[in-house]
């Protein structure tokens, strides 16, 4: 088949659209304009949304309790002090979506002093809700965790990412206390298993360390994130009413000129 025979059904169907264009284009207009206005309706009846945002990055005492873990790894481990550091700070971005952390918020007396309608909704419900104006994001170079909230007042929406930063803390130290605990429960076990004078000196010795490191979860000693720029508060509308209104408008006369070319057709 030659090259122009294979171009002719694309051509005909130009060539009719562009006809149907000339015919109707008033009513394309007409149409593009309806879209347009309809679009910018439904922006205009869309509440406006604050948004906080800040951004966090590992805690000094996090990074050096790392190094000094890194510096047990037995000599050839191809594992990088930097890669635990962004494993660290990608827990607690993971913690950001967590169901019991949010659980936490609405048992926060601070934030819920302020806002107790929010705090004596159902706790699913409320979820569901703020989750969706959650949003998060964990960039790798520089190990920074971007995170921001949104609320239809901007002081709800700082008090609710300072609320999500402080139970996410508290989970994040309450995992840090269960493992220690469970460490420190199994060493003295041992220890008291142990016959051998070189045994108890070794266990007793790592049982020392563990306690200190326990009691520093416990006095909160290793909060797992430092703000590195405080809390930003941006006025947002909903959806940007131009670009909507355009995008609508184009798409209208797109179906507008698609029915058209059926009914001239047919």
């Amino acid at each position: 088949m030659k090259a122009a025979e294979m171009l002719t059904p694309e051509l005909e169907l130009t060539s009719h659209l562009l006809f149907c264009v000339k015919r109707a284009w008033l009513w394309l207009l007409v149409a593009a304009a309806a879209g347009a206005l309809l679009g910018a309706v439904y922006v205009k009846q869309q509440t406006p949304l604050a948004v906080a945002k800040a951004q966090y990055t590992l805690a000094k005492s996090r990074i050096e309790h790392l190094a000094t873990d890194y510096q047990q790894i037995k000599p050839g481990n191809q594992l990088l002090l930097g890669a635990l550091e962004i494993d660290e700070l990608a827990r607690v971005g993971m913690l950001l979506e967590q169901p019991d952390v949010w659980q936490l918020i609405w048992q926060d007396a601070q934030f819920c002093n302020a806002y107790s309608a929010i705090c004596q909704k159902d706790a699913k419900a409320n979820y569901q809700q703020w989750r969706k104006r959650l949003q998060f994001e964990h960039r790798r170079r520089g190990n920074m965790l971007f995170v921001q909230v949104r609320a239809e007042q901007p002081e709800l929406a700082k008090a609710l990412l300072a609320a999500l930063m402080r139970a996410v803390e508290t989970r994040y130290q309450q995992h840090g206390v269960a493992q220690l605990t469970e460490q420190v429960t199994i060493l003295q076990q041992t220890l008291a298993k142990s016959t051998t004078v070189g045994e108890r000196s070794e266990l007793a010795a790592q049982l020392d360390k563990n306690q200190a490191q326990l009691a520093l979860w416990q006095a909160g000693g290793y909060r797992p994130t430092h703000a590195w720029t405080p809390e930003i508060l941006v006025s947002e509308p909903g959806r940007k009413t131009l670009f909507i209104a355009v995008f609508a408008g184009l798409f209208s006369a797109l179906l507008a000129s698609l029915v058209a070319a059926v009914v001239v057709r047919r």
